[in-house]
Parts: C-alpha cells; structure tokens; sequence
C-alpha cells in the first residue's frame, strides 16, 4: 500500500499582512498527540525589526584582545635598508601581528604582555609604523595607514620566535627563472669557437648596480592572530 504524503492546507480566503505582522504555518502535525511543529514568518520591510532581539553573540567584558592592529601596503626597512614590501590592501589584522624574516626569525607584537609567554616591552608603535631593535639590528615595519584605529604613539611588546620554522619552505616559494635561449651574438659565438676563431665584443661600462628584493620579499612573511594559542601552543 502505497502511503501518502499531506501537503500544506491551501487557505480559503487571501490573506493579507502589514508590516511587522508574522504567519504561523504548519509543517508536521500529529493527530494522535495533538504535538505540531510550526514555521513562524515575519514580513517586515525594515530588517532591524526581526533581529532587535537577537544578539551576534554572548555579551563579554571589553579588553584589549578585542582591539585589533593592522598593517597593509608595507614596507620592512632593516638597517635603513628596505628589505620587503607589499602592494596588498588587505594586509594581516589581529590583536596580534607577527612578521617572519629568515635566519632572524619570526617577532610577535603585542599591546601587552602575554601570560606564560616571554615577551619584553622592545618597540614602539607611532601611529603608522612598529619600530625595535634585536640583536644590534633596527626594523622598521611600516604601514600606509594607522596601525591603531585611534592612532597615537605606545609601546609594544616583543616575542622574538628565534627558532620559528614555516610550514613550508620559503625557498620553495622562489619562482624559477627558464633558461633563455642564446641571442644572436652568443650563436655566432659559438660558431666561430667551431671554426677555431674568436669573437670579442665591446659593451659600454655598465652603470651605478641596482639592488632588487624581490627574492627576500618572496622570503619574509606576515601575519595576525586573536591569541597566541593560535600563533605559539604551549606544552602539555
């Protein structure tokens, strides 16, 4: 025997709602027990008005895990010398920053100190820009906007991660350059060497060399954190 399914009641005369009002409809009834399960339906053309009772999340105490730093379009100057940059108008966020530079090691900036955790007061962060030194060394960490949303000039606190190893290789990430066929110059070249002849070129003395880093851009990494359970887990 075949069983069958009910389907919604049709109404009989239309219904017609303000706004605000709600509709009840009955999805499962249970003829036995009476027991229903209903969908409730708000019509409203204003969306705060189905949600001025709800909250995103459990009320909490404010404390500074709740204000958030941020860098974005930044450039790492250490020495003086620009040693990273990035375009990227995302950037890292959180109420911690962490910047990772090979053979240095990863440093944690915090507003404050972190229980269990050895951060030391070491930097500065003035409106823009997070500056500290390590080991004899200057950074500067720059920032295109205000790294506090109120701005202002306070100190910060330094976790240096000396033996921090990313996931992955940094070296992996370098991009690999195809070998370039030879140019008209090197082919006669080598033709002549066959013959047992040399070929000599004359080429204008070079100019003042530029320095890229774009290699050690590719190398340092950048990022942000809501604690440091997340950056640094302690042991058991």
């Amino acid at each position: 025997m075949k069983g069958a399914f009910a389907t919604f009641p049709k109404s009989t005369t239309p219904q017609t709602l303000d706004d605000g009002d709600a509709v009840s409809l009955e999805l499962l009834v249970n003829n036995e027990s009476g027991a229903k399960i209903v969908d409730v339906v708000s019509v409203t053309f204003d969306r705060t008005r189905l949600r001025e009772n709800h909250l995103e999340s459990a009320p909490k105490d404010f404390t500074l895990e709740a204000v958030a730093l941020g860098v974005k379009k930044y450039s790492l100057l250490l020495n003086g010398n620009e040693v990273s940059k990035s375009k990227s108008s995302i950037g890292c966020t959180g109420a911690l920053l962490w910047l990772y530079i090979p053979e240095r090691g990863r440093f944690i900036f915090s507003l404050v100190p972190r229980e269990g955790y050895d951060f030391e007061k070491l930097a500065v962060l003035d409106e823009n820009r997070i500056a500290f030194t390590i080991n004899d060394e200057h950074y500067e960490w720059v920032s295109s906007d205000s790294i506090l949303p109120s701005g202002g000039t306070w100190n910060l606190w330094v976790l240096h991660d000396a033996n921090y190893t990313p996931l992955f290789s940094t070296e992996d990430s370098q991009p690999r350059t195809a070998p370039k066929s030879p140019n008209i110059f090197q082919r006669l070249e080598g033709v002549l060497n066959n013959q047992g002849a040399t070929l000599i070129i004359n080429k204008p003395a070079s100019g003042r060399t530029k320095t890229t880093v774009g290699a050690l851009s590719q190398r340092v990494m950048v990022g942000g954190a809501d604690n440091m359970e997340n950056l640094l887990p302690k042991g058991p």
